[in-house]
């Protein structure tokens, strides 16, 4: 340090420039190899309604890919499409597996300019009306769709709990913005996984009355990631076909295995 403040200023910006020089030289040299060379990169962007199904697949991928969740939380369609470079973080992905909804479907406080949850019963108002949510997410494909050839997959919501539901979401809600959110993606050949069915088939078997949360993400801890897992082996192996109808969620049957609100 008492070096650099004894050099001239000519002689500083001279060893300034030629440090960056280096560096760039390195970046170059340093710099991500071909696609077929490296680990598939995937971008998991959900909130923690499904931390279950994301984070144990993160878990099961982590030998296999390069998976990065999202930092952001739980935003609304609209606080997203303004953050989207945030969650996207400019890289290069080969995969992006998203949801939106339930931000966008609670009921919230008209006075503030935060998402504050409200119930409707003491003046709450939607946070995002359906119709615009289902604008919001054509926009939202449209810049995941931007970022390069990554493949897209959308989840699904999951059920309530009848024991922890909240004033602030009804039930009738998921099911009213999950089929408008299915319609975007099928209009536009997105792949879906059906979280919600896959839940709500595992709570037929076996109900959870003594699951803590307030949405179906455990059941007794068990380990529901099994079924998205493969569902993202399987886009990554599969080559992309221009117009391709969207991929159903047959894939999201239960399986075997053991083992926050919005």
């Amino acid at each position: 340090m008492r070096l650099v403040m004894q050099l001239t200023p000519r002689v500083a910006a001279t060893l300034l420039a030629a440090t960056v020089a280096a560096g760039t030289g390195n970046a170059q040299e340093t710099e991500q190899p071909p696609r077929a060379e490296r680990h598939p990169r995937i971008l998991l962007i959900g909130d923690s309604s499904l931390s279950n199904h994301l984070d144990r697949a993160a878990a099961a991928l982590k030998d296999e890919a390069t998976v990065v969740r999202s930092p952001l939380g739980h935003v609304t369609t609209g606080a997203a499409l303004e953050r989207l470079d945030e969650i996207l973080q400019r890289e290069s992905w080969d995969l992006i597996c998203f949801h939106f909804g339930l931000s966008d479907l609670m009921f919230r406080d008209p006075r503030s300019e935060q998402v504050r949850a409200m119930s409707p019963a003491v003046g709450g108002v939607p946070a995002t009306a359906p119709e615009d949510y289902s604008e919001n997410l054509g926009l939202v494909v449209e810049r995941l769709r931007a970022t390069g050839d990554a493949k897209l997959l959308w989840i699904t919501s999951v059920p309530l709990h009848p024991s922890r539901r909240s004033a602030a979401i009804e039930e009738a809600r998921i099911g009213q913005y999950d089929a408008r959110a299915r319609q975007v993606m099928e209009e536009r050949a997105v792949p879906i996984f059906d979280a919600h069915a896959q839940v709500t088939a595992r709570l037929a078997e076996n109900p959870d009355p003594r699951s803590l949360d307030r949405f179906h993400n455990q059941l007794y801890g068990q380990d529901l990631s099994g079924p998205l897992v493969e569902r993202i082996r399987g886009l990554l192996d599969q080559k992309p076909k221009d117009g391709a109808p969207p991929v159903r969620a047959a894939e999201a049957e239960p399986t075997t295995g053991s083992g926050q609100n919005p």
